[in-house]
């Protein structure tokens, strides 16, 4: 993707904007007339074509592959996080790396426990994100199984971004 940057700075003025060069041409018209009012238009616009540049930015890496782990059919995190909210971002795990939508109790737990969480049960975990409409549960008995409802998915994009941080950048060797 090709962006363009100017930035300039003056002793009581500093003017920073990136984006396509149409964006940056404007915003710098603009800031032009505030700042010199009675320029010329023909130096100023010399000015903007040569402070212009363009730079490569790399697409972010998206940070939730680098936090799971897959083990046969369990998914589990590498970051710490709330039992709480491990079972929300081990459910998005196995939705968007398995395309498993209708997760198993066994799944949910398998993924807790290789992510260093010692629960006996998921059972009320899952009955609270039920209740709070982050969960749909189907079936009953062995055939039960839980999906993600949009508002689940959501709420695990969102732990996503807050654990972004703590996942190592280091490579492994």
């Amino acid at each position: 993707m090709s962006k363009s940057r100017i930035r300039i700075k003056f002793p009581e003025h500093e003017f920073e904007v990136e984006g396509p060069a149409e964006r940056v041409q404007s915003r710098f018209a603009v800031f032009r007339r505030l700042v010199w009012p009675n320029s010329e238009p023909d130096a100023a616009e010399t000015m903007a074509q040569t402070t212009i540049e363009t730079v490569e930015i790399a697409p972010a890496e998206p940070p939730f592959p680098k936090m799971c782990l897959q083990q046969g059919r369990f998914l589990f995190l590498k970051v710490p996080a709330k039992v709480e909210d491990a079972v929300l971002l081990v459910m998005f795990a196995q939705k968007e790396f398995r395309k498993n939508e209708n997760v198993t109790g066994g799944e949910i737990m398998g993924g807790l426990r290789r992510s260093g969480i010692k629960i006996r049960r998921a059972d009320s975990l899952v009955t609270k994100h039920e209740s709070a409409g982050n969960i749909a549960i189907k079936g009953s008995g062995r055939t039960r199984r839980y999906q993600l409802t949009d508002q689940g998915a959501y709420r695990a994009q969102q732990l996503v971004s807050y654990l972004a941080p703590l996942v190592d950048t280091k490579p492994v060797q």
